[in-house]
């Protein structure tokens, strides 16, 4: 079977109005954070958090991801902050590219941040779609789909991941 990277969407929160009735960054980056997590329909998730990749910005915190991290109780969480001018997509991209490849991706290199943290959000949002189709005495959780997607890899010999990593 060849390598198929599957691509996980991103939450984002968008205000508009008059300057004073914006919130601060920080906070718009809690909101979209705890946003996600509701998302997935299972709070727990955020005992498997363990990475926070924020995209620089022009603000002034040291590590946003932290804050949040600690405010909200994963606090063991890796986290970083990214360049100005990369674009998300380009990592995403380059991720997939070494997947497909059969590249190994780095140990905490962007790509397999990249992965880990997307890979959250696909599986919620796919368990989301799968509900809806569902009657609601069948419905799933996420982790009924995530053992669903990776058991076939798993009854194999092949390497299971293309990084050198447990942490996804």
């Amino acid at each position: 079977m060849k390598n198929r990277p599957v691509l996980v969407g991103i939450g984002s929160l968008q205000q508009k109005g008059s300057f004073a009735e914006l919130d601060e960054a920080l906070i718009l980056m809690e909101k979209v954070t705890l946003e996600a997590i509701e998302d997935t329909q299972a709070p727990v998730i955020k005992n498997y958090i363990d990475e926070i990749q924020i995209p620089k910005g022009y603000w002034a915190y040291r590590d946003p991801g932290k804050w949040i991290a600690e405010k909200h109780g994963f606090s063991k969480a890796k986290t970083s902050v990214t360049k100005i001018g990369v674009l998300q997509q380009n990592l995403i991209n380059s991720a997939c590219k070494k997947i497909i490849n059969g590249e190994i991706i780095p140990r905490d290199s962007l790509e397999e941040i990249e992965i880990r943290a997307t890979s959250l959000y696909a599986t919620a949002k796919l368990t989301e779609e799968i509900n809806k189709r569902r009657p609601s005495e069948k419905s799933i959780i996420i982790p009924q789909l995530d053992y669903r997607l990776w058991k076939q890899y798993h009854a194999t010999h092949r390497p299971h991941h293309l990084t050198i990593t447990t942490m996804y």
